[in-house]
């Protein structure tokens, strides 16, 4: 009977301490575990933290060898000599890949560029009967740039690639220079020779043609909506594939028996003066 009751005592004693000894062992397993998911946090946080600090390190490291390789094309361009050739060759390709490499900077080097070339078409002392080897890789570097297609780049929208604003017309000499696809609405270019130059598809809108020199110019796909055409040099020009043309806006052209028009398009008849 003893036995009995001391087993029970026993077992009695077992149940109401096991909810104790349960507590007691719950504690300190849920703290290390709150321990441990606050260290993975931790250590997340400072892995983030540190791998922003060095993108900023990279990026900060990247726009320094941009502005150094920036200030060093900018060095060779500059060179005039003629013996100096292959540095500025060497420049102008060098701001070509800057241009892809940041599009931060493609503006910019466009508007260099441009003056480059503004400066380097002027007839000076003597004619300049075609473009410089230089001139005519910064013509098409400017043509290929990554962002050809988004006006914003570059010079002012109406006058695309090559701003022509500040040069007296009639010394822009850019004979069969390679413009395909340029940008010149609006373009102050009376009077400036362009013969046997690559127009193909280039945007004329509106431009100011008044005795430019169009002689030979492949004109395919060229836009000449509203563009002013008096005394416009087409002799020997194909201007079947243009755009933009009509019977009145060609009345005063200086054309040839070579010249053609597009289809609907009547040349002029009898002599024009000026031509």
């Amino acid at each position: 009977m003893t036995t009995n009751v001391v087993t029970v005592r026993s077992m009695v004693d077992t149940e109401a301490t096991r909810p104790a000894r349960q507590s007691a062992g719950y504690w300190p397993t849920a703290l290390t575990a709150i321990a441990a998911a606050v260290t993975v946090a931790v250590l997340a946080l400072t892995a983030a933290y540190t791998e922003r600090s060095n993108r900023n390190q990279l990026d900060l490291a990247e726009q320094g060898q941009i502005t150094d390789r920036f200030s060093k094309a900018i060095d060779q361009l500059g060179r005039e000599d003629a013996k100096d050739l292959s540095l500025r060759l060497g420049g102008i390709y060098a701001l070509e890949r800057i241009m892809r490499d940041s599009d931060d900077d493609e503006a910019a080097i466009v508007e260099v560029l441009s003056a480059f070339v503004r400066e380097h078409t002027r007839i000076g002392a003597k004619p300049i009967r075609n473009p410089t080897t230089d001139v005519q890789a910064a013509l098409t570097v400017l043509g290929r740039r990554p962002n050809a297609d988004q006006r914003g780049f570059g010079t002012d929208a109406g006058f695309g690639i090559i701003d022509l604003r500040d040069a007296p017309p009639q010394e822009v000499h850019l004979e069969k220079a390679s413009l395909q696809g340029a940008h010149l609405e609006g373009a102050l270019l009376k009077g400036a020779h362009l013969d046997a130059a690559n127009l193909r598809v280039a945007h004329l809108e509106g431009a100011d043609l008044e005795g430019t020199v169009l002689n030979g110019a492949d004109l395919e796909g060229a836009h000449f909506e509203k563009a002013r055409l008096k005394n416009t040099y087409v002799g020997g020009t194909d201007l079947s594939k243009t755009t933009g043309l009509t019977t009145e806006s060609v009345r005063e052209v200086c054309a040839d028996k070579d010249t053609t028009f597009p289809p609907g398009v009547t040349g002029p008849t009898g002599t024009i003066e000026g031509c």
